[in-house]
């Protein structure tokens, strides 16, 4: 085998190790199958705000009221995890996102797809994912040992871009086939299917036991102030996810006022994207190895200034296909260092509650970026709005002062 295969070989090996364990095999790959249904989804509710005319701050509103409840809520949902059993957290939390699918299947077939009906209902999905994606990244530990946390997150992650790169493909499919109710009937019965694999999943005692979740939260506030590294995450990913919103927001506004595309064609740059997540996934083994937290961080974040910077200048679809695919590369290296490190620098009794502030952070930046991405693309132009986008993460990540990510990726040396 040439040198180079192999090494990339040796890379995916590792990185896919954490897949050996079953619990955690059985439910990444029902997340996956959910994770498909979430971005066939965003294509439909996309497609459907853009076919009735809206602005493009309409449309980032879509991707704002998406990720918002995580923002707003992912706080109550690390309580429930550290207090509770996070298997029947997960559970409640899917079934909750199942039945409002199917509320949002009925409503767009009975011609009641309004803009603020469509936004409310996503919002409303978006609340259970709040509950759910602390209760989860918590468990990781649950299912595979300490030393394969980082891979898995990366696996985890990397399910999910796969998800990213079939999801929005299928989506765009439905919507031309069937419409946008099409691809929210899909996206129910993909939830359910995650519903199943949690309900035969074994249960998981709490962390802690705590009096409550509201003395959770005092005590987790207090754990965020009296360590360093964790205020220093939280404060990194803002500065990422603030201005590293603008290209999944804008990507539909791209498609149609750059690329002069439809349905398909962002359902096939949003599939490139997911792609270049996975491609990115399997080469984080190696950089993990010879690189430190905030070098991978800065690296994959002036990768990603990059991508988007060429995206504003690109008019035809073939031209931003490999664009989107190195923008979704550098996407993963971003958010998969976060997360990890979020695990790193959190102890075992406050883990739900530590990964919550992290995803406060980091999903605050992306709704609020969305919706500032979204408004200023409809004053002056998509082009301009990623320019200034990716400008503003380049300042950013080497002006970062303070909000240096700590030096090693292990728990022990981090001092957690």
């Amino acid at each position: 085998m040439v040198p180079w295969l192999s090494w990339y070989v040796g890379n995916v090996q590792v990185a896919v190790s954490p897949l050996r364990h079953t619990s955690f095999r059985s439910l990444v790959a029902a997340d996956h199958v959910a994770d498909i249904g979430t971005y066939a989804r965003i294509v439909g509710v996309t497609w459907l705000l853009i076919e009735q005319n809206q602005p493009p701050s309409v449309v980032a509103l879509a991707h704002a009221a998406n990720t918002a409840p995580i923002f707003l809520l992912s706080v109550i949902g690390g309580s429930l995890a550290d207090f509770g059993d996070r298997r029947l957290v997960q559970l409640a939390a899917q079934i909750w996102i199942a039945g409002t699918l199917l509320i949002l299947t009925i409503v767009t077939a009975a011609g009641f797809g309004m803009p603020a009906v469509i936004l409310l209902l996503t919002f409303v999905i978006g609340i259970g994912t709040a509950m759910r994606v602390p209760a989860w990244h918590a468990a990781i530990r649950d299912y595979v040992p300490r030393q394969d946390i980082p891979a898995a997150v990366a696996v985890s992650n990397s399910a999910s871009n796969v998800s990213r790169a079939i999801g929005p493909v299928i989506g765009g499919a439905l919507v031309v086939v069937f419409s946008a109710a099409g691809a929210f009937l899909y996206a129910a019965f993909s939830a359910l299917v995650l519903v199943a694999a949690l309900y035969r999943s074994p249960s998981l005692p709490p962390a802690t036991s705590a009096s409550g979740v509201l003395s959770g939260l005092r005590s987790g506030i207090d754990y965020i102030r009296a360590t360093p590294a964790m205020r220093t995450l939280m404060g990194r990913s803002l500065m990422v996810c603030l201005p590293g919103s603008a290209g999944l927001a804008l990507l539909p506004v791209v498609v149609t006022d750059l690329l002069g595309g439809g349905p398909q064609t962002f359902g096939i740059l949003l599939g490139c994207f997911g792609a270049g997540t996975v491609l990115g996934a399997t080469m984080l083994p190696a950089a993990r190895r010879s690189m430190t937290p905030d070098a991978v961080l800065g690296a994959a974040s002036f990768c990603f200034a990059v991508a988007l910077v060429i995206l504003a200048v690109s008019s035809r679809p073939t031209a931003a296909a490999p664009i989107v695919v190195f923008a979704g590369a550098s996407w993963v290296g971003m958010l998969s260092t976060l997360t990890a490190v979020a695990h790193a620098v959190s102890s075992e009794p406050m883990r739900g509650r530590a990964v919550s502030a992290y995803l406060t952070c980091a999903f605050g930046g992306i709704s609020i970026g969305s919706a500032i991405w979204g408004c200023v693309a409809h004053a002056f132009g998509v082009s301009a709005s990623l320019v200034i986008a990716a400008s503003v993460l380049a300042v950013l990540t080497v002006l970062k002062g303070n909000f240096c990510l700590p030096g090693h990726w292990t728990a022990t040396r981090l001092g957690a």
